[in-house]
Parts: C-alpha cells; structure tokens; sequence
C-alpha cells in the first residue's frame, strides 16, 4: 500500500492573495517618527519556512514614502506561502510580513538592532568559538506572533553570524527592529541550543550549553527527483522529511528541487526518516533513509505520472457543481475544477484523501478517502457545505473605516479564521462549520497593533443564518509585572500565558506567552477590555500559577517553590 502525508500543519483551504485590481502591491516607508523616506529600496520577497526565498519585486520609495510594485498572484497551493517586504534606506531597515495585498503596506524603518550574551558550559567556563547563527525571528502581534524563517530571507536580510570570544561573550548584529531573534548556538563537544525568541538578550545574560557526550554530529541527505522513464529533473517540488513515528503530527524539514531536480536537506540528527513530496508537479511516492552522524545520505526519487481520479465538487444543498472549486491529494498540487465542478487529479495506487474547497471561501472543505486501484479511480462526489458568514466593517475610535485590519474568531475550543478589512473597513469572514456548536458563544475579535487598538463581540450561531456585526476599535490595555519567588527573589525565564475564557473552555490569547527578564519583569500588550482574562504562570523548578482574571498594573505575582508539582488547569 502506497503511504501518504498530509501535512496538516502546512495545509489549509489557502485561497490565493490579490492585490488591487491593476495587480500592483502599494505602500508607504516611514521612519519611526512617521516621516516619509524618499529613496528606500524594498524588496518583495515569496517564501516558504526553511527554504530560501525569492525576489518577485523591487522599487523605489518617492518623495512622500510611497512605492508600488507588480505582485504576484501565487497559484493556489497546498502549503503557506507567505511574501515578505524587506525596505532599505542607508543604515535604516524595515521588515514586514504581507498579510492583506489589498491593503496599503507601511513599512517602519529604524536602524538595525544587536544581541549580546556570553555562553558558557555547565561548569561556568566561557566556551570560545561558538557560532550563533539567527534561525528565526518572532514579534508578538494579534493571535499570538508572527514567525520570519531567517533562511527564507537570507537573501535579503544581512544577519552575520557570530562567534564568541576568549570570554564567550558574542554580538549577533543587523536584527530589525521590533523582531526578537532565535539564534542556534553551536560549539564543538556541545549539545546545539536554540534560544527562546521572546526572552531578552543582553550583555548580563548567560547561555548555558550542556556537554555532548550523549549526542551525536548531524549529518545531511543530499538527492535529486527525476521523472521515471525520461530522467528529466522535476523542479520546483517541495519535499518533506519526517521520523516515521511523527508522520502525522511532527514539523517536517523541508526541502525545494532546483531546475537540475536537486535538493539538500542539511542540519539532519541522526535516525531513520521518511522523504516524501509535500508538493508536486507529479506524484512521487515516499522513500526511506536513514542518517548517520556526520555523514550525507544521497537519495534519487522518481516522480511518476500517477494515476487519475476523476470527481465533481457540488453544492451540497443544490447538488450544483462549483466551477470555483479546486481539488487536491497529498503530495500534489491543486488542480481547478471546470465550470461545472468536474475534476481530474492524480496520484499513486492504494488509499489516499481528496479534498475540495472553493477560491472565495463560500464553502466550507470537505475531504474524502479513496480506494485507488491501477487504472485510478472515478465516480468521486465531494459535497461542500456553504460556510456560516460573519459580514461587518472595523471602524477607528473617530468612527472612520480601518484599512487592512485583522479580524479573527475565537470558537469554544480553538482559534479559528482570519480576514483583513477592505479599504472601506469592511470584512467577510468563513466560518468552519467543524468549529461551530450551535447555540454556544463565539467572539469575533479585531485588533490594530500598531495604533493599540481592539474590539471584540460575542455572538451565538444558528442554523442556515449569517451573521451581521460592527466592531468599533478602542484602546487597548497594557500591563507591567514582576515574578518573585516566595523567598522575594526575582525570577527570570518564566512564562506567562495568556488565556480567554470563551464558554467552559480556554484558548490562548491574542497576547499568546511572554518571559520574564533577567528582574523577573514582564510586560502584555493588546489586552483588549471586555475579554474574560485568566494567567498561567510558569518556571523551571517552581508550581504553577493559575489566575482568575487580570492582576493591577506593576503588580508582584509570586511563585511557590515545585515541592508537590499540581497542574490543575483550575483557576486559582
């Protein structure tokens, strides 16, 4: 039987970005004062995490800031794609993440920013000749953070890597501002480290590297995907890597073939793994390997022309076929329906999964499991659901319409979809049915971080109903700590989570989880008013703190030392 990944983390009903209707991305460079920059060059960057990026636009910004650029409309994908708008100007730099091309983009530039720290051993001894190398870097921002793979912009960010000193003492430079780095630190006989983005860095900070007498040097798998039959080099297939066990829930490594179908996976531990196609032009079926310390496995796959199954996607009430729909097996890319829902994909013999879903988002996916055997499959009926709709428009504090804010929801259990407001401040926003329980609660939430400005609303769903809401921005709260250990010393490294209360359920807040300093000090922003809060505190070698509602403002919150460890999720 043929095995198939789905990889659920990357896969989404993705709907592809447009921008406005003459095809041009349109924005706005400032400097941190909001004074325009003339002359800054930016540069659009399409990528995908842990594969390096490419440059789909350049321009230059004009006398009042503002810059326009060709923006690629992506085909529709089975992975997140994001694009990315990097903006120069002297020693000033700018980064941001596209998230509603439509929207008019301000690019903030400030001059780069540094980290420094010392490393040391378990002993205390400072390690000389460590390399830290910036693998990604995280902002808070509305549903948590945004993450920037450091990979998928080495071409246009200039982060050098460092190297300590005789005193371990390193300096990583050329950070843009607002965005917290996590670095790998690597040194010979030492367990590698990846450093938590969201805690502070500074010359007072120590990284402690354990020794590596129980770990091994990784190795790489090195290969190329040809076509079966004719040896021609399949470009541009996007390949995964996983441990066998992990399959269905592990981060894989990703890969991308270059125009000869090569393609390198590096940094690998060692163990057994499975290299399968997360996207493809043709099926390619999974292959084994296994990694030895230091070493480079080299693996050739051979894409085949597959098999078809053939289908229709319909409205499921009308029984109408949906000439918007796009169909999709793992492993492949989407391939669009005709006018009247018909399709035809294909893959390899044996079980796999066909899912349907529709450009604009009217529907909800639906996904099927197929028998296929070696002459394929047909007859495939996938019915789509119209999603439940929430229609409203984001207005500011002045009542004035708000451009390319973010609105989400938050379901019982889990956080659920995202839009962006047009430029009259309106928005549409899906609803997954599978999140929905009649008759229970949902908040739809919105949030403008850069003005400190939110708004949320609880309404209740019904069948076959849309749902109509107006949410008006106000300020937003910001609250000051302090973590002390119940001796009154400072605790530096705990976590602070921020929860909902949404129903007899929490989720994680849009604040999501921040660390203390090295004084113990904390700070959450974006805390919107009317949200039912609660806190969960943690750290290493303490019980933790569980907390109903919101503390005051520079408030003291005090750990017990962990001598009966409880993790009631229970407020306190």
């Amino acid at each position: 039987m043929t095995r198939f990944f789905l990889v659920i983390i990357f896969w989404t009903a993705t709907f592809p970005l447009r921008a406005d209707a003459d095809g041009l991305i349109r924005g706005r460079v400032t400097d941190s004062c909001g004074a325009p920059v003339e002359g800054a060059t930016v540069v659009l960057v399409r990528g995908i995490a842990g594969i390096p990026g490419v440059v789909v636009g350049e321009a230059k910004s004009g006398p009042t800031g503002r810059f326009r650029l060709s923006y690629p409309e992506p085909a529709p994908s089975s992975i997140r794609i994001n694009h990315y708008l990097v903006a120069r100007a002297k020693t000033l730099l700018g980064l941001e993440i596209v998230r509603n091309p439509s929207a008019v983009q301000c690019v903030v530039l400030s001059a780069p920013v540094s980290v420094e720290g010392t490393i040391r051993g378990e002993d205390g001894q400072a390690i000389s000749g460590a390399t830290l190398k910036c693998a990604k870097l995280v902002r808070n921002v509305f549903l948590g953070s945004e993450e920037v793979d450091c990979k998928t912009l080495s071409c246009v960010l200039n982060i050098v890597p460092a190297t300590t000193d005789l005193q371990g003492h390193f300096t990583v430079t050329g950070l843009p501002t607002g965005w917290h780095p996590s670095l790998k630190v690597s040194a010979k006989g030492y367990q590698p480290l990846f450093t938590d983005p969201m805690q502070a860095m500074s010359s007072q900070q120590t990284i402690v590297l354990r020794g590596a007498d129980d770990t091994q040097a990784h190795g790489a798998v090195r290969g190329k995907v040809l076509v079966e039959g004719t040896n021609e080099p399949l470009a541009g297939a996007i390949l995964g890597m996983v441990k066998p066990a992990e399959n269905e829930d592990g981060e894989p490594l990703l890969a991308c073939t270059g125009t000869d179908g090569s393609f390198l996976f590096e940094d690998v531990p060692p163990g057994q793994y499975v290299v399968f196609a997360v996207e493809a032009e043709k099926p390619v079926p999974s292959e084994d390997i296994e990694v030895f310390s230091g070493e480079t496995a080299i693996l050739t796959m051979y894409a085949r022309e597959g098999v078809p199954i053939s289908g229709q996607v319909v409205d499921k009430k009308t029984g109408k076929g949906v000439h918007d729909a796009l169909a999709i097996v793992p492993g492949t890319r989407p391939v669009e329906a005709d006018a009247r829902g018909r399709f035809v994909v294909k893959t390899l013999p044996g079980q796999t999964q066909v899912t349907a879903f529709d450009r604009k988002g009217v529907y909800s996916p639906s996904s099927r499991k197929v028998d296929v055997s070696d002459n394929g499959a047909g007859g495939i009926v996938l019915r789509l659901s119209r999603a439940t709709l929430v229609k409203g428009r984001v207005t500011d504090p002045d009542g004035k319409p708000c451009n390319g804010t973010v609105v989400c929801v938050l379901y019982s259990m889990r956080p659920g979809e995202v839009v962006y407001t047009d430029s009259n401040g309106f928005f549409v926003l899906p609803l997954d049915e599978n999140g929905l329980k009649l008759g229970k609660p949902i908040h739809i939430l919105s949030c403008d971080i850069a003005s400190g400005l939110g708004a949320v609303a609880q309404l209740t769903p019904s069948v076959g109903r849309d749902l109509e809401v107006n949410l008006n921005l106000k300020p937003t709260k910001v609250l000051h700590g302090t973590v002390r250990s119940d001796e009154g010393k400072p605790i530096p490294g705990a976590r602070i989570t921020v929860l909902v209360n949404v129903g007899e359920y929490q989720v994680r807040s849009l604040c999501n989880s921040v660390r203390t300093t090295d004084l113990g000090e904390f700070v959450l922003r974006d805390l919107i008013a009317d949200l039912d809060y609660c806190l969960r505190v943690e750290a290493e070698g303490f019980s933790p703190l569980y907390m109903a509602g919101l503390p005051r403002d520079d408030a003291v919150l005090v750990l017990k030392a962990d001598t009966k460890r409880t993790d009631s999720p229970k407020a306190q």
